[in-house]
């Protein structure tokens, strides 16, 4: 007994060429192409939507009130070497202009003071908080890693 061989089936071609040599595309293939594009332009287009948020929320705003205000720059740095205060209880503001995550705590001689670190995520964010110094020369600093160079003078008199 003698087996032929397997019929070998032939790849269907998504383009067809007439005799002419134009090309032609079937409907049916046509709408398999549409509906298999569909997902490809729909989710980037759905994740762009998402990711401009609602747009009915306001901006995080700095507080009126506040005796300091430190804005994180884009270049990892804060917008002024030296800040000024009086002694007491002091309202400091922290506003992001960078699209990174920033810290801001207050050192003294090396030494973190305790219970005050303001943390700013993302571009428009504002945090603030009020901590109790007496006159004298502090550090204010951000201790995300790779931010060493965001540091600045704070005195209090």
């Amino acid at each position: 007994m003698v087996l032929a061989p397997a019929a070998r089936t032939r790849p269907q071609c998504l383009f067809r060429a007439d005799p002419v040599g134009n090309f032609a595309v079937s409907e049916r293939r046509l709408m398999d192409m549409r509906n298999a594009i569909k997902p490809l332009v729909v989710v980037p287009f759905v994740a762009i939507i998402a990711a401009c948020g609602g747009g009915g929320g306001t901006a995080d705003t700095i507080p009126a009130d506040a005796d300091v205000v430190v804005h994180a720059t884009s270049s990892i740095t804060f917008d002024a070497k030296d800040y000024t205060a009086n002694s007491g209880a002091i309202s400091i503001a922290y506003s992001n202009e960078s699209a990174i995550r920033h810290t801001l705590i207050v050192a003294k001689d090396g030494s973190k003071e305790p219970d005050f670190k303001l943390v700013v995520n993302k571009k428009g964010d504002v945090d603030s908080g009020t901590i109790t110094l007496t006159a004298g020369t502090y550090t204010l600093l951000c201790d995300v890693p790779g931010h060493s160079n965001m540091k600045a003078t704070f005195t209090v008199k």
